[in-house]
């Protein structure tokens, strides 16, 4: 039996000896298992975090399926529709098609009796109208102001309690149709009053029901909106035996089964809209066949799952293009590591040559060698992709599938490394010896960065003219396209290129001239002069790790601005609420606040024939100290606001482009006005201009009530939590709040920061990757270095010069490759940004903003980076390292 040779038998353990090259393996393995898996699993969580995100936006009940039972009346009596309600039946029938279901909770019941007529036992002087309802644990959602929950009888908000001037213990009067088509007037104790759901937000408890609550129409239309008449609770046996002889047609009974997990995975929450979905076609099925009366389903669910689909299908094409220029990258490291094992090894690879060796042994050696490293690894990168998970999508989860794909994709990585360490260390085996260039002189000295540099302005043009993304034609969502990434690679690499080219025979003539110079700036320019190709390389590919660094973070420094912008803009401040028009602003109020009218298509320019714009009273007193203002967005407000009250022709700020404009139509008033032009203000929209007036300079002019709105809105700002408390709360009583900070929670705006964040963390990894390309630089120094150390200390080198001096050659590689990163990643990101507008339908355009924080800090990294290279790098070599380095030479 032949005997297996000692270099294979410790060939598995051969790189714990050779701890830098260990190194470069490990670190290659885990860069590749990262980029692999990353994709995946990124992909998987953000669908995940989609689906978690609204179904927190609508809540379990309206997630869950509401079946709504309308009677048709007008049978009353029949055999098909029997007397009163058919509450258990339907009950039994609704909760058996549920059964099985899973994620599915037991049903909340709701009876809507409908608008009704109230007044005082015998006194029709004064009437309100309430929606008379039966709730599962209503009262126990709403603030009792008053009354006992326990005592029977009917429970009214307060706004019906003034209007008739009732309290728990007095008696309210019902008119409601009896079966003959007459009127039945019923009498109730008063049990309690409750405070308006109106005034309040939405609650998920009330979810399904906000159209009986609030008004139907939205901020943004034209016309106020009215509130519809408040719930007025009774209990369901009460409506039972009210119904028992009453004409039950035009109820409403609702089953409410809620979806009782917040946090599903996503193929789970597939299977349960598919069962939703079966059962609220076979009820609109039934419903068709009784014509009129019968139940109609509904659910959120589809919804839901639809959006994490369309964030899968929007997210993974920048997510697997990143991932996988990502991994391309990690495997050039990796490759590299193969030729560093050799160069590290060069005593042991030339005896094996001189001995014989065939390049396939040497290399399949090599490959067992790096086996166990590339494992270690690579598990460690596929670790580190789970955690870069939970870092920029903690609301995610990852579904069983998704990790076996995810562990797959970074085994075949890994695979793939380990045989291009082993094919690289066989080709630097095979040409230790060889001598010359074969490569033609012309092709060396062709200025191959000019063709890089050259396309990458092309690309840069196309992404000036919208070309950086690219739209799924089945979802419509748009995400970042290939070339939106080559750009910033092409024109950093190819001027980091240019820039060690032209550099190299001006840092030679430096170096010749430099003894005149300090010591250590002497010994850093004679090194760099004498780096030639390793130092060209060195700098490229330090450049182009920072300028990728460098780019995600404008991106995504970029969109964060543009949204904070456009939230002011919606939002007014950092909160608004909406109020009573004859309400004036809290006299008294913690935080700064102001009051404005906004009038939708209320003015026309010109006269009552010209172009509609909004129209916005302020008060210029209290205005800029309540809202969030931007230079770009026009002149200082301390500048704008004192115009609006100045005697003569009103003045006015008008946003958008400057047109004639010397009259403003509003109502049938024709007023003579002077404009200041505006890019952008609070309040906007993109459906017309938005024209700013000072209200008490309108009312001196044509009278105080000319908007003629129905509801005013107050902007507060300070801490969104406080301020929000604080409009809800007396004197406010503010209703209808919202924040500047809901709005980062749009869907598209969650995509673009996905998918930014995670191009950023990549860029994160791209910046480890310059530093670790600089740790092999040193390492493949070291021997050289060891024995200069030595020579220069024995000829009275003090340790700080040389510390010094390897510092200033460190320093001078990064700051190059610094620059050059910035310039190129600043110039592709401003092209970039002005074409991925999460928000297009809201003012303003995206702005773009330089990460000036992330360069300081990359900056001081750098600088630290490059005196702890010099400080470890220069200390005094041991005895044996010297001998074993001047051994090897």
């Amino acid at each position: 039996m032949r005997r297996v040779p000692p270099h294979w038998r410790k060939a598995p353990l051969t790189l714990l000896h050779h701890r830098p090259v260990l190194a470069a393996v490990v670190f290659g393995s885990f860069l590749v298992a990262l980029a692999a898996a990353s994709s995946p699993f990124f992909t998987a969580a953000a669908g995940s975090a989609a689906l978690r995100d609204k179904l927190h936006e609508v809540t379990p009940l309206a997630a869950g399926l509401e079946i709504s039972y309308i009677y048709a009346g007008g049978r009353f009596g029949s055999t098909e529709h029997p007397v009163g309600l058919h509450t258990a039946r339907l009950d039994r029938t609704y909760r058996g098609q549920l059964r099985g279901v899973p994620l599915v909770g037991p049903p909340i019941l709701t009876t809507i009796a409908g608008r009704l007529q109230v007044t005082r036992v015998n006194d029709f002087s004064v009437s309100d109208n309430v929606t008379l309802a039966a709730r599962t644990g209503a009262l126990d959602h709403v603030r009792r102001l008053a009354g006992d929950p326990r005592a029977p009888g009917i429970w009214i908000a307060d706004t019906v309690a003034d209007t008739l001037d009732l309290a728990p213990g007095g008696r309210l009067q019902i008119q409601v149709t009896d079966s003959e088509g007459g009127a039945k007037v019923v009498v109730v104790p008063v049990a309690g009053v409750y405070e308006a759901l109106w005034r309040r937000t939405p609650r998920p408890y009330w979810v399904n029901f906000t159209r009986f609550i609030y008004p139907s129409v939205g901020r943004t239309d034209r016309f106020d909106p009215v509130l519809p008449a408040t719930f007025a609770f009774v209990s369901q046996a009460w409506l039972e035996r009210l119904y028992a002889n009453v004409d039950p047609g035009g109820v409403e009974q609702d089953w409410e089964f809620p979806f009782t997990t917040s946090a599903p995975l996503l193929p789970d929450a597939k299977r349960v809209e598919g069962d939703l979905v079966r059962i609220r076609s076979r009820l609109r099925g039934e419903r068709q066949l009784t014509r009129g009366e019968g139940a109609v389903a509904t659910t959120a669910l589809p919804t839901a799952v639809g959006l994490a689909e369309q964030t899968i299908a929007g997210v993974e094409p920048p997510t697997r293009l990143l991932s996988e220029a990502g991994a391309l990258i990690a495997l050039i490291v990796v490759g590299a590591s193969g030729v560093f094992l050799v160069a590290r090894r060069r005593s042991e690879a030339r005896a094996l040559f001189a001995r014989g060796e065939a390049v396939s042994s040497f290399a399949a050696r090599t490959l067992l060698e790096a086996l166990l490293p590339s494992l270690a690894g690579g598990a460690l990168g596929l670790a580190a992709a789970l955690a870069l998970i939970r870092v920029f999508e903690p609301r995610g989860a990852v579904d069983p599938g998704t990790l076996v794909n995810g562990t797959l994709a970074a085994a075949a990585g890994v695979g793939v490394g380990l045989l291009l360490v082993g094919a690289s260390a066989g080709v630097a085996f095979a040409r230790q010896y060889e001598v010359g260039r074969r490569t033609h002189p012309l092709l060396r000295r062709a200025p191959w960065e000019l063709v890089a540099l050259l396309l990458g302005l092309v690309l840069l043009l196309r992404l000036r003219h919208g070309g950086g993304l690219a739209r799924d034609k089945a979802t419509g969502i748009s995400h970042p396209s290939l070339v939106s990434f080559l750009v910033p690679l092409l024109l950093v690499g190819g001027t980091a290129t240019l820039v060690a080219r032209l550099g190299t025979p001006p840092l030679g003539r430096a170096a010749a001239r430099a003894w005149r110079l300090p010591l250590a700036v002497h010994l850093a320019l004679r090194r760099l002069a004498a780096g030639r190709g390793v130092l060209a390389l060195l700098v490229v590919t330090c450049a182009v790790a920072l300028g990728l660094l460098l780019y995600a973070q404008t991106l995504v420094s970029s969109l964060r601005e543009s949204v904070r912008q456009k939230a002011f803009i919606a939002a007014g401040s950092d909160a608004q609420g909406t109020v009573d028009a004859s309400q004036p602003a809290p006299a008294r109020f913690r935080f700064p606040v102001t009051r404005v009218e906004l009038a939708f298509g209320g003015g026309r320019i010109g006269s009552e024939d010209g172009d509609p714009v909004d129209i916005a009273a302020i008060d210029p007193a209290t205005f800029e100290r309540a809202v969030h203002w931007y230079s770009s967005w026009g002149p200082p407000l301390a500048s704008l606001l004192p115009r609006l009250d100045e005697p003569g022709p009103l003045h006015i700020l008008v946003t958008g482009k400057p047109i004639p404009l010397s009259r403003l139509s509003v109502g049938t008033r024709q007023i003579p006005v002077t404009v200041t032009w505006v890019h952008a203000f609070p309040g906007m929209t993109a459906n017309a201009p938005l024209v700013v007036l000072s209200k008490r300079a309108l009312a001196r002019r044509i009278g105080a009530d000319t908007l003629d709105v129905q509801w005013a809105e107050l902007w507060a700002k300070g801490p969104t939590d406080e301020v929000v408390a604080a409009l809800r709360a007396r004197p406010a009583e503010a209703f209808y709040t919202t924040t500047a900070v809901a709005f980062s929670d749009n869907p598209n705006v969650a995509l673009a920061l996905r998918t930014f964040g995670f191009m950023r963390a990549l860029g994160i990894a791209a910046g480890a990757l310059a530093l670790f390309c600089m740790l092999l630089y040193l390492l493949a120094r070291q021997r050289a270095q060891t024995i200069a150390t030595a020579f220069g200390r024995r000829m009275g080198l003090a340790r700080v010069t040389a510390a010094a001096s390897l510092a200033l050659e460190l320093g001078a590689i990064l700051a190059v490759a610094f620059v050059v990163a910035t310039g190129g990643a600043l110039l592709a990101a401003g092209s970039v940004v002005g074409h991925s507008d999460p928000l297009p339908l809201l003012p303003p355009s995206p702005v773009f903003a330089a990460p000036w924080l992330s360069l300081v800090v990359l900056i001081l990294l750098l600088g630290c980076v490059a005196a702890i290279g010099g400080v470890v790098a220069s200390r005094r070599p041991r005895d044996e390292a010297l001998v074993e380095a001047i051994r090897l030479e």
